[in-house]
Formats: C-alpha cells, sequence, structure tokens
C-alpha cells in the first residue's frame, strides 16, 4: 500500500497546528520535514527546535531530509529530537557509507537522496546500509516546481535492481507530485509520495478532503 507524506514545508506555518490535526485525521503515514542551510540549496527551512516540538505534537514517524553542507554534523541533533527517518544528499558526503551507518547506528532510518541528473550508479556500495532511497523529482530547494518526467524511469530502475537483490527498502518520491503523475510513480514502484504544494496542500480542497482523494488515486481507486 502506498504510503502518503505530507511535506510541512507546503502547510500554513500560521496555523501549522490546524494542518497537523487534518493530517491526523486523515491517516496520514510519515510526517516529512525540510532541513536547510541555505548552502546546499539556496533556501533555509525547518529548524532543530522546530523538529523537537513536532515530535511532541505527533506520535506519527518523523521523515527528515538534509539538504545540507555538511550532513554529518547534523546526525547526532536529529536523533536527540526523535527522528525516525534521516534522508541525506550522496553529493553533500564525501563519506557516505560511513554517514548511513552512523544513522542506523543512532536508532534512525537511514536514507540515500539522489537529485535528478544524479544516477543510480552513485548507490552501487550504499545499497546494503540504506532502508530507503529519496528520488527527487524537481531539482531540490523550493516548493511548487514541475515534476520531471524523466524520474519516472529512474524509480523503476530502483524498483528493478530492489527485486533482483531481494533489497528490503522503501522507494520514496519527492517533488512536483501532482494528481496526474501521483499514481504513474507508484505503478513504477514508488512507496512513499511526498506531498506537497501542487496536491493537497493546492487549496483546491480542504485539507483532510485533499488527503483522502489523493489516497485513492494513490491506491488506484480514482
Amino acid at each position: 500500500m502506498p504510503k502518503i507524506a505530507p511535506t510541512l514545508q507546503c502547510a500554513n506555518l500560521l496555523e501549522m497546528k490546524k494542518d497537523l490535526e487534518q493530517l491526523e485525521l486523515a491517516g496520514v503515514d510519515y510526517y516529512h520535514v525540510d532541513v536547510m542551510d541555505g548552502h546546499f540549496v539556496p533556501n533555509l527551512a525547518f529548524s532543530i527546535d522546530f523538529i523537537r516540538a513536532l515530535r511532541k505534537a505527533t506520535e506519527k514517524p518523523l521523515d527528515v531530509h538534509l539538504m545540507v553542507t555538511d550532513p554529518e554534523h547534523y546526525v547526532d541533533p536529529m536523533a536527540s529530537c526523535g527522528v525516525d527517518r534521516l534522508s541525506v544528499h550522496v553529493e553533500a558526503t564525501h563519506t557516505p557509507i560511513r554517514l548511513l551507518k552512523e544513522i542506523r547506528k543512532r536508532g534512525m532510518q537511514a536514507g540515500a537522496v539522489l537529485n535528478p541528473a544524479t544516477g543510480i550508479e552513485t548507490l552501487q556500495y550504499l545499497w546494503k546500509d540504506l532502508d530507503f532511497v529519496l528520488l527527487m523529482s524537481v531539482e531540490p530547494g523550493f516548493a511548487g516546481q514541475a515534476f520531471i518526467p524523466e524520474v519516472l524511469d529512474k524509480i523503476a530502475q530502483v524498483n528493478r535492481i530492489r527485486k533482483e537483490r531481494s533489497l528490503q527498502l522503501e522507494i520514496e518520491v519527492d517533488g512536483g507530485i501532482n494528481w496526474s503523475n501521483a499514481r504513474a510513480c507508484v505503478e513504477r514502484g514508488a512507496d512513499v509520495l511526498i506531498a506537497g504544494a501542487l496536491c493537497i496542500f493546492d487549496g483546491t480542497l480542504p485539507l483532510l478532503e485533499g488527503c483522502r482523494r489523493f489516497k485513492r488515486i494513490i491506491e488506484g481507486e480514482v
């Protein structure tokens, strides 16, 4: 069953508590939290203090996506905040194997993020240390960008490798997910969809209703 992970970057920051209440009622699977340092990507996003407060507000798994230049410095703080899943860009570290092992050592699931132009061959020596792969379907940093359709082939490639090697990992897709392309991602093998500005947070439906519609779409009921 495909999972929904709303990206809180697209929530109403002045009404976050109300949005969380609606998302909880909708039964979303994870909360996706972006951490940006203004260097790896030209934007700033959520702080450790926010994540700590969020942990107190929900029992849902927290899926944190690090878009930072020195991801090694964030592992301990994220673990101390109660983060469940931590993903790092392979483009941001020279020691990905060590970093993924350290994430797991601290009790979190470890994920590797690939930008749209980064090939899956970069995961060649990482597969056994991964709990999930996060495939970016836009250039990272800003919400609301159009989905890059070539990423559908990348989803299928990772799914094929997963089957060939009998890997127990999830495929997560982030960026430009909308009402029209979400099901195509699932059909290629995606397990987790990051839902944001072009679907549940696009304002066309109340948040609870939007989540329910999105769930029906990705499950093939619409």
